[in-house]
């Protein structure tokens, strides 16, 4: 089957979309399918945009380009609906699949005509996949629900590494990603005379203020910025750590970070909103969004319970063993093809 594969959003470019896009677009060409990714994201100085990957990337493509890969293509593929990336429908007969992502409203609760005119478009996409529950109950047609993969190949518990009682954020530094409230939370747990040392891991516009908040609130001996980090670095930092913190103030559509973190050992603290509590599963403990009294609460009992951090690790191997890459990419393959052999 040769599949077109548009995302918005692509490596060099940094966060979950742009990780399940890699994992699902490599599984397709190593399953045997012909693979050819688009996107608008361009690559940076210095950045290898092959990276040796088994299929063809086109960054920001003209019209005539574009068309010409919706010409070839068997189906068409947007993982994360885009309705500027769906006029090459107008030219050509393909089936189109969509896998959602992301909420269909804004992250200011606003409901746009372009909104409403994706969930009109969306009834006729040949396949429509979820990735979590609670974002299936928001876009309108879903056909199946499939949890985002993690890269299992890279993420793994390393015995040989001494985990320490410390705390770990992943992600980018943007609003909505609760650091602010995670720094409430260790204030808190200060008070209470518990010491939780937090490495935050990642980039993003709210570095400097988030610094200086820390600063502000006499963290600075408690909070580590560490920036970006990658590949075996990245492992390795997460396997020198006990608890992952996911303290999301907005709702996640799901949460492949935390995946990460229980695949390297980590238990997570979360948070109850969206689809991040189906990828914590049963490897962790959440609190209300916004709640930094609950998340010191749920760090606390973390930190002083042994027993309860084995326990959720017990778990991990179960919970993880459907969000392998090839797993995932399988289950959506079989479904793209039922598709477009029920299109025809």
């Amino acid at each position: 089957m040769k599949v077109l594969f548009f995302t918005y959003s692509f490596p060099p470019h940094v966060g979950g979309l742009e990780t399940v896009s890699a994992l699902l677009a490599d599984q397709f060409a190593r399953q045997g399918h012909e693979v050819k990714v688009v996107t608008p994201t361009l690559a940076e100085p210095g950045f290898d945009a092959s990276e040796g990957r088994p299929y063809e990337v086109v960054r920001k493509p003209g019209p005539l380009v574009f068309a010409r890969l919706f010409r070839w293509c068997d189906l068409y593929f947007q993982n994360n609906i885009s309705l500027t990336a769906l006029w090459p429908l107008l030219i050509a007969r393909r089936p189109w699949a969509v896998a959602h992502h992301s909420w269909v409203t804004r992250m200011d609760g606003r409901f746009t005509w372009r909104d409403q005119l994706k969930l009109k478009v969306v009834s006729h996409a040949v396949c429509s996949i979820a990735v979590s529950r609670a974002l299936a109950d928001t876009v309108g047609k879903v056909d199946v629900i499939i949890g985002n993969p993690y890269d299992d190949s890279r993420f793994r518990n390393v015995p040989s590494i001494e985990r320490l009682m410390k705390l770990v954020y992943l992600g980018r530094l943007i609003p909505g990603k609760g650091i602010d409230v995670l720094f409430q939370a260790l204030l808190r747990l200060r008070v209470q005379g518990v010491s939780a040392p937090l490495e935050i891991v990642g980039s993003g516009p709210d570095e400097g203020p988030l610094r200086r908040l820390a600063e502000r609130m006499g963290l600075q001996n408690l909070v580590t910025f560490v920036g970006e980090r990658s590949g075996e670095d990245l492992v390795r930092l997460l396997n020198a750590c006990e608890i992952m913190v996911v303290p999301s103030v907005f709702p996640e559509s799901y949460g492949v970070v935390a995946l990460e973190g229980i695949a390297c050992g980590c238990v997570i603290a979360g948070t109850t909103g969206g689809g991040l509590p189906e990828a914590i599963g049963p490897c962790g403990i959440v609190s209300e969004n916004g709640d930094a009294r609950g998340l010191a609460s749920s760090i606390a009992r973390l930190m002083g319970d042994a027993a309860l951090r084995a326990e959720l690790r017990r778990e991990a191997p179960a919970h993880l063993a459907g969000k392998h890459a090839s797993r995932v990419a399988l289950s959506y393959l079989a479904l793209l093809k039922q598709a477009a052999r029920q299109w025809r």
